[in-house]
């Protein structure tokens, strides 16, 4: 059957396992008119899906890129009878679903060894560069695991090693890989070795943008659960300092430690790692998201309501916790756990994305009648929002057996939904759109959304929130005598929500002041305002930005405190959220300090030089060749003190190589290397 059969001006919100079989009648295929259950077409943004590559690609992953699209990706069998085994490929997707200028149709390649290499996770930089993790199964020696930095354009980075960065080679295996950034153009990798015969153990490395191994760090990484069971990666989470969260369950309880970018365990956190919930109750599938304030929410499933002595029902709850950077509790949450769902009966496998008040949505796998996707939120207070009742709310209660749900934020406290499940013995994928007040957003139905209603199998479903408040869902497709379809993938949109054609693109914060800027498209003639918040939920009206030329807006706040941390945003005339909300930390004092190039390596055509000043003296910042020969300068002039990001050397046709920073003023001096690329 044609995968297009159900294109129609509308698609229907699937409910097959209601429906009467299909019936095959030659080449034909007849099925119940899906009229009652009609969608609307605007909740799916790429058509009836994208077919990203195949056949015989296998568990994609997925990451936003700036432009609301995305990068998916994948374990490649193309050739199954050439001279490697399954390679690594990925793709560029703009956000109206087509393949990005200057990418090969088929993906690019990450890595093509005789080995078999699985991507495990991406990182996405500022300039639409990558950095893609995998593993790869060596016949005899075990898995090790690899890192790589893809350009912009879908090309290796050259000043990185051609087969990617050896985060993890020892005799032992080494998979099931995290990753997150190390807010500095590298990024923490995090995976599991089966170094003992008790079960695999916890370790993480950092590598530096330049595409080296930092060196503060073990060779075979730092050891960060060691107990005496089995410790399973669950989490791998930035804690927008430089520094990472590593969430594992072992021995059934539940842990989370977190590491500075020197590889040293953070002060206040135990060596060993912190029990999340000290009970001695049983603890599985851990899951951690950031609070978007330094610390980290964390959700787990829990036995705790087994009866005594056991029982022959099958138990399990979901709670959930906030921890600060210092490993204590945030104020308002409960020592044991706040409970999420707390019913009767099985609620497992619980997933989260952060809300935007420093808390999460929370989903899982709701097992008891009615069976679907349980959904909850809760607020970084500890409670539960505004408009959702106590256990949360279920969707998808028509699609059987429910499993593996992934979650990605709307940007406006709600958050996009995909999870599988086993319908007429095939695998479906699903979807919901639920709000941050706890309803469904407009244009979509419940229970759910069906994908691909066709005569498929899909599964290893992810999931990744986009710049433009929508989502991208990948999958792998199996279809009649095809075993192995593909991967396929799909954008997630909101008729009620209009996709923002702003986009922050400056932040010059000090200790007196912030100033921002936007640009895009709809900067000229909107009637635009400008919106402050402490603590994500509520917003105070500040004014209105004013323009600067055609297609940008700036606003400055002179109401600040030094120290102090604020959240950003456009709204319209509706006060509907136009761009996603910023957080600002303003610097307590303002010192004289060079960040360096960001990204590192930078661009030939441009150097964007991050750096703080402490007073308004005359200064300058240089670019020199390694020879000394100065390349660009940039007269600091009357800057104020505080943080500044300039661009230096653009339009200029620089060299690939190594050039060198040099700031100066009052007396002070400060360099940094950069690497320059085509």
């Amino acid at each position: 059957m044609p995968d297009n059969m159900w294109c129609l001006d509308a698609r229907g919100a699937s409910h097959l396992h209601a429906l009467p079989p299909w019936r095959p009648l030659g080449d034909v295929v007849l099925a119940q008119l899906l009229s009652p259950l009609l969608l609307a077409a605007s909740v799916f943004g790429w058509g009836s899906g994208v077919k990203i590559y195949g056949p015989r690609a296998y568990v994609p992953v997925v990451e936003a890129s700036r432009e609301g699209g995305a990068y998916i990706a994948w374990n490649d069998d193309r050739d199954p009878y050439g001279p490697t085994y399954d390679d690594a490929f990925m793709q560029r997707m703009t956000s109206t679903g087509a393949v990005a200028a200057g990418w090969p149709a088929t993906g690019a390649v990450v890595s093509n060894t005789i080995w078999n290499e699985v991507p495990t996770g991406m990182v996405v930089e500022g300039d639409g560069s990558c950095l893609v993790s995998w593993y790869m199964r060596r016949n005899g020696t075990g898995t090790d695991v690899f890192l790589q930095h893809v350009e912009p354009t879908g090309q290796l980075d050259p000043l990185w090693p051609a087969g990617g960065v050896t985060v993890a080679a020892d005799w032992c295996d080494e998979d099931d890989t995290q990753i997150c950034s190390d807010g500095a153009g590298g990024a923490f990798v995090a995976w599991e070795e089966y170094r003992y015969s008790a079960g695999p153990d916890i370790r993480a490395r950092r590598v530096l943008a330049s595409g080296t191994l930092a060196p503060a760090w073990p060779d075979t990484g730092v050891l960060v659960g060691h107990t005496p069971g089995s410790d399973l990666l669950c989490n791998l989470v930035a804690d927008g300092s430089g520094g990472a969260y590593v969430a594992w369950w072992g021995s059934n309880r539940a842990y989370v430690q977190h590491l500075t970018a020197a590889g040293a365990i953070a002060p206040g956190w135990p060596e060993g790692g912190l029990r999340v919930c000290p009970l001695e109750t049983s603890q599985f599938v851990l899951q951690a998201v950031s609070d978007e304030a330094g610390g980290v929410v964390v959700a787990w499933d829990d036995n705790r309501e087994t009866p005594a002595g056991g029982g022959s029902g099958i138990y399990g709850d979901i709670f959930a916790m906030r921890l600060q950077p210092d490993g204590t509790r945030a104020p308002g949450w409960p020592v044991d756990g706040l409970p999420v769902c707390v019913q009767p009966g099985a609620q497992w496998d619980a997933r989260l994305c952060p809300d935007g008040t420093g808390g999460a949505v929370i989903a899982w796998s709701n097992r008891q009648l009615p069976a679907g996707m349980g959904v909850q939120r809760i607020l970084g207070t500890g409670a539960v929002a505004p408009g959702w009742p106590v256990n949360g709310i279920v969707v998808g209660a028509d699609s059987t057996s429910g499993s593996n749900p992934k979650v990605a934020s709307d940007g406006h406290g709600g958050a996009y939904l995909a999870w599988y499940s086993d319908d007429l013995s095939w695998w479906r994928v699903w979807a919901m759109h639920v709000l941050g007040d706890g309803s469904i957003a407009s244009g979509w139905s419940l229970p759910a959304v069906q994908l691909m209603p066709d005569l498929s199998s899909q599964q290893d479903v992810n999931i990744t929130a986009t710049t433009d408040f929508g989502a991208v869902v990948v999958w792998r497709r199996s279809s009649g005598d095809v075993v192995n379809d593909g991967v396929w993938a799909q954008k997630l949109v909101d008729d009620g929500v209009v996709a923002t054609q702003l986009a922050l693109r400056d932040v010059q914060a000090t200790a007196g002041s912030v100033v921002l800027t936007w640009s895009g498209a709809r900067a000229a003639g909107a009637a635009l305002a400008v919106e402050r918040s402490d603590d994500g939920t509520a917003w105070t009206r500040l004014g209105e930005p004013q323009p600067q030329g055609a297609e940008a807006l700036r606003y400055e706040d002179t109401q600040v405190v030094p120290g102090s941390r604020y959240a950003y945003r456009l709204t319209d005339a509706n006060g509907v959220a136009v761009t996603v909300a910023t957080w600002v930390e303003v610097p307590a004092a303002a010192r004289f300090t060079l960040a360096g190039a960001r990204p590192n390596p930078a661009r030939a055509g441009a150097v964007d030089v991050a750096f703080s000043l402490s007073d308004r003296a005359p200064g300058t910042l240089e670019l020199l060749d390694v020879t000394g020969r100065r390349v660009a300068t940039h007269d600091l002039g009357a800057l104020a003190p505080g943080a500044h990001v300039v661009r230096m050397a653009e339009g200029t046709a620089l060299r690939p190589g190594v050039y060198w920073l040099r700031l100066a003023q009052a007396g002070h001096v400060a360099t940094a290397r950069v690497a320059v690329v085509q």
